[in-house]
């Protein structure tokens, strides 16, 4: 950990696998390429590069590269810093249009490198790999809002009001008047938590089941959400707090406790008791 890069990108990674390795005893071979941290404000960030994405997909869509800072705005759907449009964006376009008049094969990477003059091809790459990263950082997203949703249906299920016996006894007659043989037939107990109403929990369950599971299932929401919010701080704007707020993941996970461990085996071991519902 203290000998990685961290949020610094390092562009010699994107070069292909038989130029990475460099030794040479008859002459000096090229210098690590500087990192896109070391290159400062003049280069693009994660950030941009995003931005820079959803201005050119709205160029190609609308085949114009005339766009004001307000329709910018709209096509990235957030703010855009005035200097980095001033500075970059604008004269961007620009570029583009001129290019596009010249018959120049128009590509995003075309508008990165208008953007980012300075870029090499390894930086190009690291560009679009940063494109990449954030798509997987939305699925990401996606999937921490539906593991939350897990919590809160898990939590609600086990709040419920055990189901009455009185309910519970006119199920069973449904089960009886309507059991079938063979290998669709369904299970008393399966019937039951099938047509139990929604406002009853169909068994009274294991405190201890639903404790564990409780908090498995909200262990593993709240590490998807820090993972999301982890990878967000890297694609933050260039002088938001929420970037200087960027800490380092840790390497090294903190042991489980021995009650915790023994809690889970309980569990375990009451998930595999057949003919019982927890």
């Amino acid at each position: 950990q203290r000998f990685s890069l961290g949020d610094e990108e390092d562009p010699d990674r994107f070069e292909d696998e038989d130029r990475k390795f460099r030794l040479c005893h008859t002459a000096a071979v090229n210098p690590p390429m500087e990192t896109s941290n070391a290159l400062g404000a003049n280069f693009l960030n994660r950030h941009e590069v995003v931005l820079a994405e959803a201005i050119y997909n709205q160029c190609i869509s609308s085949a114009s590269w005339h766009m004001s800072h307000a329709q910018a705005e709209l096509a990235a759907d957030e703010p855009i810093d005035a200097e980095f449009w001033i500075g970059k964006l604008h004269r961007a376009l620009d570029d583009m249009e001129n290019a596009r008049g010249l018959g120049v094969k128009i590509t995003l990477t075309t508008f990165f490198k208008k953007l980012c003059p300075r870029a090499s091809h390894l930086h190009l790459r690291m560009f679009h790999n940063w494109l990449k990263e954030n798509e997987s950082l939305q699925e990401i997203k996606k999937e921490a809002v539906l593991r939350q949703e897990r919590v809160r249906n898990f939590q609600d299920y086990v709040s419920k009001d055990i189901l009455p016996a009185k309910v519970r006894q006119e199920l069973l007659q449904g089960w009886e008047e309507n059991r079938a043989d063979g290998p669709e037939a369904m299970e008393k107990e399966d019937f039951i938590a099938k047509s139990c109403p929604d406002f009853f929990r169909a068994h009274c369950g294991h405190h201890l089941v639903d404790e564990v599971l409780g908090k498995m299932l909200s262990g593993h929401a709240e590490r998807l959400q820090d993972l999301a919010e982890q990878k967000a701080q890297l694609f933050a704007p260039r002088r938001s707090a929420e970037l200087r707020s960027c800490r380092k993941i840790d390497f090294v996970q903190p042991q489980v406790p021995l009650q915790e461990w023994q809690w889970w085996n309980q569990v375990l071991d009451l998930l595999e008791v057949h003919n019982e519902p927890v």
